[in-house]
C-alpha cells in the first residue's frame, strides 16, 4: 500500500497543476514504437527549439545534475525530483507554475534572469502537456518522456510513473 502512495500523490499534483503561457522555447515530438516488443508505444521527446533556449537549458541540466548527485531537491515547476539510487523520485511540486517553483540557478555572464524563468516555465509546460498525453496512452505499453539530457519518464497504464536520469549517471 505504502508503495502507491507516491503514484497517487503525483497523479493528484497533475490533475491539479497548470500551466502558464509563456513561449515556445521547447518542441515536443511525439512518435509510436514499430518495434516487435512493442507495438504502438507512444514516446514523447522535448527538446529546446533555439539556441537561446539551449544554451540556458545546457547550465540549468548541469547545475540540477550537480544538485541531485549532491543529494538536494531539484524543483522543476510542478514537480519536485530527488535521486534515489539509480532512479529519480518524482513527487509533486507547484500547482500553479511561476519562477520561485524552480530551484534556482546563476544565469550565463551576460544574460537576464527573467529569460532562464520563462524557458524553465515553458520546459515545465511541455513536460505536463506531454504528460497528460502519456497517461491516456500508456496502454498497453508504457508511454515514455524523454527531457533532454535530464530525465525520462515512463508512464504505465496503471498510472505507475517512474523517472530516470537521462543523457547522465547517477
Amino acid at each position: 500500500m505504502l508503495k502507491w502512495i507516491p503514484v497517487i500523490l503525483l497523479l493528484v499534483g497533475l490533475g491539479n497543476a497548470q500551466t502558464t503561457q509563456v513561449a515556445d522555447f521547447f518542441r515536443i515530438t511525439q512518435s509510436i514504437s514499430h518495434s516487435v516488443n512493442t507495438p504502438g508505444a507512444w514516446r514523447y521527446g522535448i527538446t529546446p527549439r533555439t539556441v537561446e533556449a539551449r544554451t540556458y537549458w545546457k547550465i540549468t541540466t548541469e547545475s540540477y545534475i550537480r544538485d541531485l548527485r549532491l543529494g538536494l531537491v531539484v524543483h522543476f515547476g510542478a514537480y519536485d525530483l530527488r535521486l534515489q539510487g539509480k532512479e529519480l523520485a518524482l513527487s509533486p511540486g507547484c500547482k500553479t507554475v511561476d519562477p520561485s517553483c524552480f530551484s534556482p540557478i546563476l544565469p550565463p555572464p551576460g544574460r537576464q534572469a527573467w529569460r532562464v524563468n520563462l524557458i524553465l516555465i515553458d520546459a515545465s509546460n511541455a513536460l505536463l502537456d506531454s504528460l497528460h498525453g502519456a497517461i491516456k496512452r500508456a496502454d498497453p505499453y508504457p508511454a515514455t518522456i524523454t527531457l533532454s539530457e535530464f530525465f525520462r519518464l515512463e508512464v504505465r497504464s496503471s498510472s505507475d510513473i517512474r523517472a530516470y536520469p537521462s543523457g547522465w549517471k547517477p
